[in-house]
């Protein structure tokens, strides 16, 4: 009879329950109210209201028992416990009871606490409830900072009425035309013109409704340049008129900086003569001493627009400073690149070139620009030796960009030049992966021939393997003798551990064990740091099961749960989680001590396993982390958990980490001094 298995939602509720046995035993512990707090959460997640509110009733009753007095400590853990309460309680739907907690929690910045909740209830996705904690805040300035994220995420997620009514709340008209022309750009981008024309119909009312003169002028330039992106000339057109009507009420470097995007403006929309003599009133304020610099760069960018790239050039070389007139001579080279006129622009981006250089700028704007217009043959006249030698940092990205736009043969003709021998290798990396994806596997593997390292040729063919695994047979005997060339120790470890998961993909379980009883060995012969242990750990544990060794990977998770340090410097949380998403949570669970076996451990053990098991039950929720801080070690080490397994493609990068190349924090820091 086939045995079926428990469901993801049945497995989050055996997790549940765990912690929630371990918690039960320690239940007047200050430490653990962010635990109580995740706890309540994921019990409303699982449908069970009572065991959620005997969780957040004792959360509640750690926080009354905080000290409160006016020391910054004490506010501090004040703030901070009631933010994680308050966060829990929106997340589990209990807004109103949120918006009680802190509105009677003394010894807090309120509107401090209210702006957290809300911003961390936006960054989940808990959406309503944000906009719910976001009315109670009282300062316009602080309620309009939480509104804006809001909005936009509404929007991306669709939720028009929500946007909407995040929109109406926010108290600044110019933060409210802020966001809407943000949302409305999203739309051009994706070429939705009526649907940009709307938001911008609406953001010009808001811009319309401020009594700032400036901003106002400014804003409606900056509108009449959408929508003639977004098609439709005839609402442009007003808006530039508008705004040149505000000019004479603006000071002087103002009027001359607004007045020149309407002059671009009416360039754009074919009115020349109109264009033309605004220019010419503008050009006395070129005059002042303010920022005589700038200006001339407006009023070049202004003749550029008007086709008159003569005057737009004179108006570049009266410019002082170097910064400021290397920008302004690529503005003109992209003026001349959009107008096709090839021959002028060849002669102009030399010139951007060479006064980037003497303003000490590697002039990688100016190959940037470029790679943008697809001015490959200029690209090669600009880049000499001696000027390749000078984008030192920034030559593995012009090579990636090159092979992003589908010029990998170039790419490859720069390979070689690359000072720096980690760099090269990486772009050597880059150049088969793109050439595997396109399924020229020989060209793939002649890149990898061209680096001289095992370590960056192992990973190399390791990427292959995984991502094309009908190849395997003929690469794998190749991964195996560069496994065993590679040093230090530390990277050796993570390639065996990629060996075994490279096995694992391929289905071999028998020789993915015996990579991983060599990781094994390695690990324990290495003294590594926690935030190490807190990786290495996690990955043999899940080698271990996804090999059906339980019994190996209950052992190893448990060595991971109880060390002490990464419970205090790290947390196992992340692991956890990462663990759960690739389909080992039962692993994880199988693993926790019973409250027997518990009972006589220190607090931290008990924490340990509560917040374990957590997170394998908001892992299978999809309950994000619980906080901002526990976020970051989950992004960090998430990514290489994933790539590592297969469940995500190589990145050539990791190429730079010491969890790859072996080496030692320390060693970074020596080498970079």
């Amino acid at each position: 009879m086939r045995i079926q298995k428990p469901s993801l939602r049945q497995t989050a509720e055996q997790a549940a329950q765990r912690a929630d046995a371990i918690l039960f035993e320690l239940q007047r512990t200050p430490p653990l109210l962010d635990v109580w707090c995740r706890l309540g959460v994921v019990w409303t997640k699982l449908g069970k209201p009572e065991r959620a509110q005997n969780a957040f009733s004792a959360a509640r009753a750690l926080l009354a028992e905080l000290p409160c007095d006016d020391t910054p400590g004490a506010r501090l853990d004040m703030e901070y416990a009631c933010t994680l309460l308050g966060m829990a309680l929106a997340l589990a739907g209990q807004v109103e009871q949120a918006r009680q907690l802190v509105a009677t929690t003394p010894c807090i910045e309120r509107d401090t606490v209210l702006q957290r909740m809300a911003a961390r209830c936006t960054s989940v996705g808990s959406l309503q409830e944000s906009l719910a904690i976001a009315r109670a805040i009282q300062d316009p300035t602080t309620q309009g900072m939480v509104l804006e994220p809001l909005a936009k995420a509404a929007d991306e997620s669709r939720q028009f009425a929500l946007r909407d009514q995040a929109l109406a709340q926010m108290r600044n008209p110019l933060r409210r035309a802020d966001t809407l022309y943000h949302i409305a750009r999203r739309r051009l981008e994706n070429r939705a013109f009526a649907e940009a024309r709307a938001l911008l119909r609406e953001a010009t009312h808001a811009v319309r409704a401020t009594r700032k003169l400036p901003e106002r002028a400014d804003w409606l330039t900056r509108l009449a340049t959408a929508y003639i992106e977004a098609q439709a000339p005839q609402d442009a057109l007003p808006l530039l008129a508008e705004a040149e009507a505000l000019l004479p009420k603006l000071e002087p470097y103002t009027r001359a900086r607004v007045g020149c995007r309407i002059v671009q403006g009416y360039a754009r929309l074919g009115q020349r003569a109109r264009a033309q003599q605004l220019l010419q009133r503008l050009a006395p304020l070129t005059k002042q001493a303010r920022a005589q610099d700038s200006l001339r760069q407006f009023f070049a960018e202004a003749h550029a627009s008007l086709g008159d790239y003569a005057q737009a050039e004179q108006s570049v070389r009266r410019i002082q400073d170097a910064r400021i007139r290397a920008d302004a001579w690529l503005r003109l080279a992209r003026a001349l690149l959009e107008a096709n006129r090839l021959s002028e622009a060849a002669r102009i981006v030399r010139l951007a070139h060479e006064t980037a250089l003497k303003a000490n700028l590697n002039g990688y704007s100016v190959v940037d620009a470029l790679i943008d217009y697809g001015q490959y043959d200029m690209l090669a006249k600009l880049l000499t030796p001696q000027n390749w030698l000078r984008l030192k940092g920034r030559q593995e990205w012009i090579l990636y960009r090159l092979i992003e736009k589908g010029q990998w043969q170039l790419a490859a003709s720069y390979a070689p030049r690359i000072e720096s021998a980690r760099e090269r290798e990486q772009a050597y990396l880059s150049l088969a992966l793109a050439r595997a994806r396109a399924n020229d596997l020989d060209k793939a593997q002649a890149f990898l021939s061209r680096i001289a390292s095992p370590l960056g040729r192992f990973w190399g063919y390791w990427a292959l393997v995984m991502e094309k695994p009908a190849a395997a047979p003929s690469l794998i005997p190749t991964l195996e003798s560069l496994a065993e060339l590679i040093e230090p120790p530390r990277a050796r470890l993570t390639a065996r551990l990629g060996m075994a998961f490279a096995r694992i993909r391929l289905d071999q379980k028998a020789a993915a064990v015996v990579s991983l009883e060599q990781a094994a060995a390695i690990l324990a012969s290495l003294r590594l740091l926690p935030e190490e242990r807190a990786i290495y750990l996690p990955l043999l544990a899940l080698g271990w099961a996804q090999c059906g060794h339980s019994h190996r990977a209950a052992e190893t998770l448990r060595s991971l749960v109880e060390d002490a340090e990464l419970q205090r410097e790290v947390g196992v949380s992340f692991a956890a989680r990462c663990l759960a998403e690739l389909g080992n949570a039962q692993a994880l669970i199988d693993a926790a001590p019973t409250i027997e076996q518990l009972r006589g451990s220190g607090l931290d053990t008990h924490r340990a396993w509560a917040s374990a098991l957590l997170a394998v039950a908001e892992a299978l929720l999809d309950i994000p982390p619980y906080s901002a801080a526990e976020e970051i070690p989950y992004h960090m080490f998430g990514s290489f958990f994933m790539q590592l397994t297969g469940a995500e493609a190589f990145d050539p990068y990791n190429l730079t980490l010491p969890l790859f190349t072996g080496e030692m924090p320390e060693q970074n820091e020596r080498e970079e001094q």
